[in-house]
């Protein structure tokens, strides 16, 4: 069975934790990225710009997506309750 000094069991414990801090802080951002995709798509649909398919599993607010009904239907200010 091995010996393991205090040292080398600090370094290991160390290793892991900056490791798990670096992947937090990687998919933190690869998150955000995701977030500002979506709202430029939803925002670029609603204007108009690219086809309602491109918005398609998106998740879009409720006044881009009120948006994109009145351009789909024609018909602004229409409730489709």
């Amino acid at each position: 069975m091995n010996n393991y000094s205090f040292g080398e069991i600090l370094m290991g414990a160390t290793t892991i934790i900056a490791f798990v801090a670096l992947m937090t802080v990687i998919g933190e951002q690869d998150y955000r990225d995701a977030l500002a995709e979506e709202r430029a798509t939803c925002l670029m649909v609603a204007q108009g710009h690219w086809p309602t398919a491109t918005a398609e599993g998106y998740d879009c607010p409720e006044r881009l997506a009120e948006a994109l009904v009145e351009r789909i239907h024609g018909t602004a200010g229409a409730s489709y309750e």
